[in-house]
């Protein structure tokens, strides 16, 4: 959980020129976006591994409706509620961390930010392959 929060502290620091509380909106959208990313990679290799068609089982038909606003409102709504849920428990927890944060060395700086990259890179990429997992297997 403290990599996570890691990561939303260096994202809200990334947009830190402009307003405080944008920072916090677009590093909240950001981390919103990568628990997305890990739960489509880990959809997509398990309709792979069991040569099943989940997304066709959520989806109710196929129009234009279903397919770019209620699918996606599916995936994308629970998980924006339950990291506003997660902050509103923890808020003290979660602002104490990122004071802690703050206080890293520069060396710590960029040994994390390496983390980060390298974590985003391959949440990426495993993303992309399992995309293209079910035409190579």
């Amino acid at each position: 959980m403290n990599f996570f929060l890691y990561i939303f502290y260096r994202f809200k620091s990334l947009y830190k020129y402009k307003n405080s509380s944008d920072s916090w909106i677009h590093a909240f959208i950001l981390v919103g976006a990568i628990f997305l990313i890990h739960i489509l990679t880990l959809l997509l290799f398990v309709q792979t591994i069991f040569n099943r068609d989940f997304v066709s089982a959520i989806r109710i038909d196929n129009g234009i409706m279903d397919r770019f606003v209620l699918f996606p409102l599916l995936l994308i709504a629970p998980i924006y509620i339950v990291l506003f849920i997660f902050y509103r428990k923890n808020k003290e927890k979660i602002m104490s961390t990122i004071k802690n944060f703050r206080t890293e060395s520069i060396q710590e700086r960029k040994q994390k930010g390496l983390f980060v990259v390298i974590y985003l890179t391959v949440s990426v990429l495993l993303f992309f392959f399992s995309m293209i997992s079910p035409a190579l297997f």
